[in-house]
């Protein structure tokens, strides 16, 4: 965050370079191994955002660490919440909003918060330059809220989240003074235990109920990136379409569908495939049966 702050140009550079991994609305993050985010506007808002950090003046660095204590633990009461729940709100389950989770742990002139929702293959350097770019918010309030030169502190929590993977929350504050009791009652007690959270979660299930269940995993899907594959018999998470022998992400690489799960054509041939009479290994091409066999 302070990085985007400080130097708006270098981060500017690293869209550039964010440029060249697309194509059309596909984005291909070089940490997800081959496979795409489908995004909202394509490459019009990353050269937007470019724009925006070539004309913004560097601002102060934000604040951290032991002082920053309270606003960690807002974020963390919220991360527990709704990644349970799998909802996507900066709402807790019971209504609470972030201004209000940050007053359990102290007081503050302004602010603002910003949630990412992603993968886990994605670092921190990729969270921030997500925000920074919106992808399909108009206002664009995630982008100006980590460049608002008003906040001079911020506390960052992240963890797993139900629908979309993993959620970080980022609470931005002005003037922050923390609560010292509040902060140490809440390090033994832990995160706050939020009412209504089976009734949103049933709510984000029952949203999302038309999709049925992954026919990899077995597991609900529950938004997120879907694909729905013919082969498969049926929709899957797009986290799930791998090879189940080595791993690798098959989207938009060949690959073969046996016995229901898929395998990229190597893995296949070798465990699959037939092989070779005379040296026993997998055949990957052109095949005849002569009186040695295949």
């Amino acid at each position: 965050l302070s990085w985007v702050r400080t130097q708006p140009k270098a981060a500017a550079s690293a869209l550039r370079e964010r440029l060249k991994q697309y194509k059309g609305k596909e984005y291909f993050p070089p940490e997800r191994g081959g496979s795409s985010v489908v995004t909202k506007e394509g490459t019009s808002v990353v050269e937007e955002a470019i724009r925006y950090l070539d004309g913004l003046a560097p601002m102060g660095a934000l604040a951290s660490g032991a002082g920053a204590l309270g606003l960690v633990l807002a974020a963390e009461d919220h991360t527990t919440d709704i990644g349970y729940t799998g909802s996507v709100s900066h709402s807790s389950s019971d209504g609470t909003c972030g201004a209000d989770r940050a007053l359990r742990y102290g007081k503050f002139a302004s602010f603002g918060e910003c949630l990412w929702y992603g993968s886990d293959k994605a670092d921190a350097r990729c969270i921030v330059l997500d925000l920074v770019v919106d992808d399909g918010v108009p206002s664009r309030g995630h982008r100006l809220g980590v460049c608002n030169p008003i906040y001079d502190i911020v506390g960052v929590a992240y963890g797993p989240h139900s629908t979309y993977g993993w959620i970080a929350a980022m609470e931005f504050a002005k003037d922050w003074q923390p609560n010292d009791a509040a902060i140490a009652g809440r390090k033994v007690s832990g995160p706050v235990k939020v009412p209504g959270q089976e009734e949103a979660k049933q709510a984000v299930s029952t949203q999302w109920k038309g999709l049925g269940v992954c026919k990899l995993c077995g597991e609900p899907i529950l938004g997120g990136a879907v694909m729905d594959i013919d082969k498969l018999g049926g929709k899957v998470h797009a986290s799930c379409f791998n090879c189940r022998s080595c791993s690798t992400a098959l989207k938009g690489v060949p690959w073969v569908a046996h016995e229901g799960l898929p395998f990229c054509k190597d893995c296949y041939h070798k465990e699959h495939g037939d092989k070779c009479t005379a040296c026993g290994k997998p055949i990957t091409g052109g095949m005849l049966t002569c009186s040695l066999g295949k």
